[in-house]
């Protein structure tokens, strides 16, 4: 979308597309998957907004003392998503021979492609291991793309966009990291490599 003198324009309501769409396609794909595995019969809501299936299989994991609760992912994600929309928006919208601008769309388009495949990668094919290498990488995009906002841009607006998603796959990063090794993973029919220091190790929640 262009306007008279060539330069994309953007408006807030593409912002709200965007986030739509990376909605739609995470939790689509994540029911897809399962589906076809034949692991579960989701409704229509659950496919879009999660389900209690997700969070269980979350929690039956041994995990780090600092791994986020479960309740917590909807609403950081919900404010990770919306703001990383409004810094793309933005970033769309300047000229198209900005510093860093290419760089920053191509990273965080990368990210957006990580994010989607998450629920299908991880809950879908019951993988921890597929969980941390879509986090870390996500987090190593995120981290470029916020020194492109910085350092490139010189842009205070788009690094604002990405400041409460780095910190959270920073900590995400290590919490998938640490589960991936103190767990069995069923997709890949492997073994934990590493027994869990139980000082370090959060009770699980009872049945």
């Amino acid at each position: 979308m262009k306007n008279n003198n060539g330069q994309s324009h953007f408006r807030w309501y593409h912002g709200v597309l965007l986030y739509g769409g990376i909605q739609l396609f995470l939790f689509g794909l994540g029911y897809l998957v399962k589906f076809v595995r034949g692991k579960t019969r989701p409704t229509f809501g659950e496919a879009i907004i999660g389900s209690e299936e997700n969070d269980e299989y979350y929690n039956q994991f041994q995990q780090p003392v600092f791994a986020p609760p479960d309740w917590a992912f909807a609403p950081v994600w919900a404010l990770n998503n919306g703001l990383a929309s409004w810094g793309i928006i933005r970033v769309l919208n300047m000229p198209e021979r900005a510093p860093g601008r290419e760089h920053f769309l191509a990273l965080m388009s990368a990210f957006l492609l990580e994010f989607v495949s998450f629920n299908a990668s991880y809950f879908g094919l019951s993988s921890p291991i597929n969980g941390a290498i879509l986090t870390v990488t996500s987090c190593i995009c995120v981290a470029r793309a916020m020194q492109i906002a910085i350092m490139e841009m010189k842009d205070w607006r788009v690094a604002l966009s990405l400041s409460t998603l780095l910190p959270w796959l920073i900590l995400a990063s290590g919490t998938s990291m640490t589960v991936a090794l103190w767990n069995d993973d069923e997709f890949y029919g492997t073994r934990a490599p590493i027994t869990p220091p139980k000082w370090l190790t959060k009770p699980q929640k009872a049945e």
